[in-house]
């Protein structure tokens, strides 16, 4: 991922979405949250969740890498917490603002963080 880039993280997870009562998922630095989603703020289609970003919010994170964790709880109450999964973030020179809004579509370049596998650009694999 690049600072400045807008397109949602998209995330596999091993639980049945379509049981999921909440879903929280929250990047961190090492130090402090960096930008945090509950279930409202998320879209899910075809068993991913979508995480939507702003121009603005990525030019914000730190450069280099971010951990991602997501924890849900199903139908019975039993709150589950996915394996941690790390984002690079890439700084980028132009720091300007161009848009406004916030990407969550399946058919952009957003940041797929199935297995935590990035390399410098944050893309990762979309296996599960």
């Amino acid at each position: 991922m690049y600072q400045g880039s807008n397109s949602p993280l998209r995330i596999r997870i091993s639980g049945d979405v379509a049981a999921m009562t909440n879903i929280s998922v929250l990047l961190h630095d090492g130090t402090t949250d960096v930008k945090e989603w509950e279930m409202v703020d998320l879209t899910i289609e075809d068993g991913r969740i979508f995480a939507p970003l702003t121009e603005a919010e990525t030019l914000a994170f730190p450069t280099g890498n971010l951990t991602l964790e997501v924890k849900w709880s199903d139908g019975d109450g039993i709150v589950h917490i996915e394996p941690l999964r790390m984002i690079r973030v890439e700084a980028r020179l132009d720091k300007a603002v161009i848009s406004t809004m916030a990407v969550n579509e399946e058919g952009d370049n957003g940041e797929d963080s199935s297995d935590g596998n990035t390399d410098n650009t944050g893309s990762t694999d979309d296996t599960p």
